[in-house]
């Protein structure tokens, strides 16, 4: 995917238009809950995560419409403290806490601008990411046996695939006569599929979710020559599904349970940008 992204950039910036550069950091979550409601169980999972990432970008107008195409892939992670709740009956009965880092991740995306009013622009953003964690040095609290484990093998893979679409507005403001603020909130639709394997306990989970929500993007950029710009990025995103269900999967790939459940994300990011126009 990363090599179709750069056949298409490169013969494309024959056209004037704009290349840039862009470090990135990323702190952010994603969640599930799952319920038993014939058992009175309910598990819950959190999985916060924090990278640094590299995006190279090329824009250009076209007809009237301004084109983006983007792709980010991660320059490092931080590890990350994941946690995992059971409940039976409203009381908490297993905790358990591991360390969680980002095996993979790359993102690839496209967006197209129209400008309604002076300043005022209608965008969209079609997006595709993924994102792999691996949990390890798991320390469990059993509440019921009152006792403590340890295990610092590899317990837990979370694999997440991410098809998001964004509709918003961007609105862009002078200020001091030499920086250009932006502004962008949008409404987000996300296509989710996840898939969390139990390694230690051999069965795996799938979870396919219809996510909404929102995000806010801000950019304050600063002309350095004619011909390029530096830019300060902010951006934050959440959606969540709280109707989807969970498929439980034994080592044969037979689905041999299914269960109500839940999912949430959320993302904040800092980033700065360079950018060359010609």
């Amino acid at each position: 995917m990363r090599k179709l992204l750069f056949v298409t950039i490169f013969p494309a910036m024959l056209l004037a238009g704009n290349v840039g550069i862009v470090l990135e950091n990323h702190k952010g979550e994603s969640s599930y809950k799952v319920e038993s409601p014939t058992q009175n169980l309910e598990s819950k999972l959190y999985f916060p995560f924090e990278l640094n990432t590299l995006g190279l970008f090329y824009s250009t107008d076209v007809y009237g419409f301004n084109i983006l195409l983007r792709t980010d892939f991660m320059l490092n992670s931080k590890t990350t403290t994941g946690k995992d709740y059971d409940w039976y009956n409203n009381n908490l009965t297993v905790f358990s806490t591991s360390d969680n880092k980002i095996d993979k991740f790359n993102s690839y995306s496209i967006a197209v601008s129209k400008e309604l009013f002076q300043k005022l622009n209608l965008t969209s953003r079609i997006l595709h990411k993924n994102m792999d964690m691996f949990w390890s040095n798991t320390i469990e609290q059993d509440f019921v046996q009152n006792k403590t484990s340890t295990n610092e093998n590899l317990s837990l893979e979370y694999q997440q695939d991410f098809y998001q679409l964004n509709l918003g507005l961007n609105y862009e403001i002078s200020i001091l006569d030499y920086l250009q603020l932006e502004l962008e909130p949008s409404f987000i639709y996300a296509y989710i599929e996840a898939k969390d394997s139990h390694i230690l306990r051999n069965f795996y989970t799938t979870q396919y979710s219809n996510a909404f929500g929102y995000g806010l993007k801000a950019n304050i950029s600063k002309q350095i020559t004619d011909s390029s710009k530096i830019s300060i990025n902010f951006e934050y995103e959440t959606y969540s599904d709280n109707d989807t269900k969970m498929y439980y999967y034994n080592s044969v790939h037979e689905n041999y349970l299914t269960l109500p459940s839940s999912y949430k994300y959320k993302n904040s990011s800092i980033g700065l940008s360079y950018v060359y126009m010609f």
